[in-house]
């Protein structure tokens, strides 16, 4: 009777089993689905970060010999897993040496093919990342976008805006108690700049789909059409230690942190050039419903601006009563 049913189970397996795919036979259907492409890599990324031609790519990108992933925790997953580690890292490498014929003009052609390449290119480093909706736009700071398109006086008005916000918030107790002796600056600037206050601060993060999210969420300006592409700027942080610093919000502040967030002192005209250095740029998603990225029906979960945006945020509440315009 065991001998049947193991005969039974086997011939199951053998009849459910899925075909091999070679790269070659796949790619054509696993090309429309990025998504994809980049989640499975982020789970096997130990494997695929050692694949056939992944770590002399990076070597030759970076100019030096890249770190080796941890050994044990390649030998936590089955070898079953190889071939399908094999195909990623074979896929990335067909991605990369597209890119680097023009990496200044190349377009990836969706927002998730750029965080599979991206993820894998810096597997083992600290990187923080900014999406803009506009590839054409530079990155600046609110201070300056203000300045240039409001003029002084409005932006002394929004600033002066900010100082009533700061009180305000000074009161509220959690952070009263998260800051006895008042708000540090540049915690107090990092906050004005979360809340849409104008600031010397620039806005990254350290999750892939927080900065993907801001690179698609087109807000309609007038009738302006959604821009064609959309770019990510990806910084390892050891670049950017000679130029500015991070800014860490604790977790009282809440939805920065519910977005990965960070800040950097943006004045320096050396960091905005760095980070335009390290702009990759993305086609917008044709269909961002099946992203997750725009608005989903109601049987479905709360969609991530939800998320990103809680509709308790008590600090929101109150800059929304002191931003006029």
């Amino acid at each position: 009777m065991q001998n049947d049913q193991a005969k039974s189970d086997q011939g199951v397996t053998q009849e459910h089993a899925t075909p091999k795919t070679t790269p070659q036979a796949g790619s054509a259907r696993y090309a429309r689905d990025w998504e994809f492409t980049f989640r499975a890599a982020e789970i096997l990324i130990h494997c695929v970060m050692e694949g056939r031609g992944v770590p002399e790519r990076r070597k030759d990108h970076f100019k030096h010999n890249m770190l080796s992933c941890s050994t044990a925790e390649v030998e936590r997953f089955s070898p079953a897993v190889a071939e399908q580690a094999d195909w990623f890292a074979h896929r990335w490498c067909d991605l990369f040496d597209d890119w680097a014929r023009d990496p200044t003009a190349y377009v990836f052609a969706d927002g998730y093919a750029l965080l599979f390449f991206l993820c894998v290119l810096h597997a083992n480093m600290n990187v923080v990342l900014r999406g803009q909706v506009n590839a054409d736009w530079w990155v600046a700071t609110s201070l300056s976008r203000w300045q240039k398109s409001k003029g002084d006086e409005a932006t002394m008005r929004a600033q002066l805006a900010a100082d009533q916000f700061v009180a305000r918030i000074s009161e509220w107790a959690p952070l009263k108690a998260q800051y006895p002796r008042g708000l540090r600056e540049d915690h107090r600037e990092a906050i004005c700049q979360h809340y849409g206050f104008p600031t010397e601060y620039i806005d990254v993060t350290f999750a892939y789909d927080v900065a993907l999210f801001f690179a698609e969420d087109w807000k309609e300006i007038g009738r302006e059409p959604m821009p064609e592409c959309g770019a990510i700027y990806a910084l390892p942080i050891h670049t950017i230690s000679r130029h500015s610093s991070l800014v860490t919000l604790p977790p009282a502040v809440m939805r920065p942190n519910l977005q990965f967030g960070k800040f950097l002192r943006g004045g320096s005209g050396e960091l905005l050039d760095l980070i335009e250095r390290h702009k990759f740029r993305h086609c917008h998603a044709s269909w961002p419903i099946a992203r997750g990225l725009s608005q989903i029906g109601f049987e479905s979960p709360p969609r991530l601006a939800q998320y990103l945006y809680p509709p308790s945020d008590p600090l929101e509440a109150i800059a929304n009563e002191l931003r006029w315009w």
